[in-house]
């Protein structure tokens, strides 16, 4: 394994554990950011529109936007738009 991906995959799991998810769905949620960010934080795409782990989109989420840090806060921004979603992985593109 390349020496970025272990620090990539450290820093997600730090994170993890610092986040609302739940543990058990860990393995659901790398693979999710995996796919929309290489498991990078401090990535943004879609016109800088979507950022973080997670690809949180701005322009969907302007409140969420306004209240957290998409970027530090993006896993726990993430939890609380997958509980929005009836616990669903409908708001990505990337499913588990």
């Amino acid at each position: 394994m390349p020496h970025y991906m272990k620090y990539r995959i450290d820093h997600f799991n730090e994170r993890f554990e610092q986040s609302l998810w739940p543990g058990y769905m860990r393995g659901k949620v790398m693979s999710v950011a995996m796919c929309e960010s290489s498991l990078r934080w401090y990535i943004s795409g879609d016109q800088g529109r979507a950022v973080g782990y997670m690809q949180v989109r701005k322009d969907y989420h302007p409140k969420k936007a306004q209240i957290f840090d998409l970027y530090e806060d993006n896993l726990n921004v993430a939890y609380i738009i997958y509980l929005e979603a009836g616990r669903s992985w409908d708001p990505w593109s990337c499913k588990p």
